[in-house]
């Protein structure tokens, strides 16, 4: 029975796992390992028709590569293995799972991989009472998860680990791993998922050490989720429940929540394992209440069903031959009793409570052929089982209560400190907070100061130098009197019609000197003036040897021809480049004229 309780988690971890990339930031091939729409539409289905699920799950990895989502989709498959009751073959594919995790690269999504295999590995052997095994591939996937930065399947793995503990009557650890799957499904926002089932698990811990009260809180903390739950999850807590009240003898409720279970199991869950313990449930619950034809009727249910399991487990063999010994003793069919009760059992996977039970048959049954010295016999064995499971009821008990007060202890003081922590903090945060608004609205204004002095430095830079400027151009401007040469020139001009040679010397030097009256009155001018203006010089300079000086001009194409620039700008080194540079006789006598736009 406690080995169905695992079954689940097969279910519980795909699903989680679907949601843990949402919101884009998972590596593409992450959501192959979660098959989610696979998985959520055969939730149900993988537990009430395996073998379909299985086929169906087959066909659809033909279409997948050898890779992680292949691998996902095999390890569903080994699942639907163990849903169905084969353990061997769930056992042989989830080993070609681990296999492929073990020999390749490590990444993120191939460790949440390597985990779930080891979890649901580990609850394979489980089936076979191989709790040591069991426990080895649940650590093993806690350390791999430990060790990763994904955490969703902590609460899972904490959660089976408890469960393995609890089945070793190790209440203290199993207590401390269904808290700890508690407190981290809660931290991780997925309590909604797990809750149900870990609170199932502390309600059957408390139930066991007698700490009824507490069972029923827990209890009733699962029952505000069992709505929401799939029926393999709605099966489990019936059964639960109903075991819990026929510990405290409570047979009525017991029988209430058996039947619900029974239900359950004969509607959605038609399979030999399931039907095989609602039957001696029921058998069970109606031998003590005194009802025997129904307690018969149930009880040989339970063998038929047992017998068409593929998977016979040794509690349900050993619980079925109890009843029934039960039943032939209070009949008085001492033969029949004798030949069920003779057969022999592993004691090591029992359990103290289904032994102490059976001995108690083995006593009644020596009482009734009046072998009492026998029958003293199996009576001191069933009162050492007993009084182990007392004293270790209480032991665990008061163990459990002492690792309870510590943890919360520690978690009350790590919400203190973590509570300081976070006040000191918040002060520091408020002082940074301001610190730093001061620090950006002192650099505003230190910003704004110095833009507003280099804008006062440049205009008064912009005044000083149009001042010069036109100093400068006042100054060649009285140099001589442009207008009365040029009153001049044009009076001279007419008298020299009978001298043709002179009318373009002339021609030149009035139009170069407009040019230069025009241009000394603009600070600046189009660059094409200033290059007329540099010419009509050249020319004029250089009537009687044009070749004493060559002038190579290169104008770049980008350079609009109306680009103004400062007046005077060419002329004036150009001029002076005429007067100054050159020697005498100079062969190689050149100016280049170079113009082009820069910044």
């Amino acid at each position: 029975m406690h080995i169905k309780t695992l079954f689940i988690l097969l279910l519980l971890l795909g699903l989680i796992l679907s949601g843990c990339f949402k919101g884009g930031h998972h590596p593409a091939e992450c959501s192959e390992i979660l098959n989610d729409s696979i998985l959520r539409s055969y939730n149900d289905s993988m537990i009430t028709h395996p073998y379909a699920v299985i086929k169906t799950f087959t066909k659809l990895k033909e279409n997948l590569p050898d890779s992680i989502g292949s691998y996902s989709l095999t390890l569903s498959i080994a699942s639907c293995w163990l849903f169905a009751g084969n353990v061997d073959s769930a056992i042989v594919v989830g080993k070609q799972v681990i296999q492929y995790c073990e020999r390749e690269e490590p990444t993120p999504c191939l460790s949440i991989l390597k985990a779930d295999a080891y979890l649901k590995y580990g609850v394979y052997w489980n089936s076979f009472g191989q709790r040591d095994s069991t426990l080895t591939y649940y650590k093993k996937a806690y350390d791999v998860i430990m060790s990763g930065e994904r955490r969703l399947l902590l609460p899972p793995t904490s959660y089976a680990l408890g469960l393995n503990y609890h089945e070793r009557s190790n209440y203290p650890m199993a207590s401390y791993y269904y808290r700890r799957a508690l407190f981290t499904a809660d931290s991780l926002h997925v309590g909604h998922v797990y809750n149900y089932l870990i609170s199932i698990g502390l309600a059957r811990l408390y139930s066991e050490i007698e700490n009824y009260d507490m069972a029923e809180y827990y209890f009733q903390q699962a029952e505000q989720y069992i709505d929401a739950e799939n029926v393999y999850n709605k099966y489990l807590y019936t059964n639960r429940r109903g075991i819990h009240y026929y510990n405290i003898k409570d047979y009525p409720k017991a029988l209430n929540w058996f039947r619900q279970c029974s239900q359950i199991v004969s509607t959605h869950l038609p399979q030999p394992n399931y039907l095989t313990i609602a039957e001696i449930s029921l058998g069970e619950i109606f031998f003590k209440m005194g009802l025997m034809d129904s307690a018969h009727y149930h009880i040989e249910r339970a063998k038929n069903f047992y017998e068409q399991s593929s998977y016979q487990q040794p509690e349900n063999q050993l619980s079925i031959n109890s009843a029934c010994a039960a039943l032939a003793l209070q009949e008085n069919r001492i033969h029949e009793a004798e030949k069920i009760l003779s057969q022999p059992y592993d004691t090591v996977i029992m359990e103290s409570q289904s032994l102490y039970g059976y001995n108690l048959r083995l006593e009644e049954f020596h009482a009734k052929k009046n072998d009492f010295k026998n029958a003293y016999k199996y009576r001191l064995k069933s009162d050492a089982y007993n009084d182990s499971l007392r004293n270790t009821k209480v032991r665990n008990n008061i163990a459990e209560m002492d690792m309870r007060y510590r943890q919360d202890t520690t978690l009350l003081r790590k919400d203190l400190r973590i509570a300081a922590v976070e006040g000191r903090a918040s002060r520091w945060q408020s002082v940074a907070s301001m610190s730093l608004l001061s620090l950006v609205l002192l650099s505003i204004l230190a910003g704004a100061f110095i833009l507003y002095s280099k804008r006062k430095r440049e205009q008064a830079y912009r005044k000083q130098v149009a001042t010069v400027t036109g100093l400068r151009m006042e100054i060649v401007r009285n140099r001589v009197s442009p207008h009365f040469v040029f009153n001049a020139l044009n009076a001279i001009m007419p008298s020299l019609e009978q001298h043709k040679e002179l009318e373009r010397p002339f021609g030149l030097l009035i139009q170069m000197l407009r040019n230069n009256l025009r241009a000394s009155e603009q600070v600046a001018v189009p660059l094409e003036e200033e290059i007329s203006l540099v010419k009509n010089y050249l020319q004029l300079q250089m009537m009687g040897d044009p070749d004493r000086i060559g002038v190579e001009w290169q104008v770049a194409d980008d350079v609009p021809s109306d680009a103004r620039i400062p007046s005077m700008s060419m002329q004036i080194p150009v001029e002076n480049a005429v007067k100054y540079a050159f020697t005498s006789g100079q062969a190689d006598a050149r100016i280049d004229i170079r113009i082009t736009r820069q910044a």
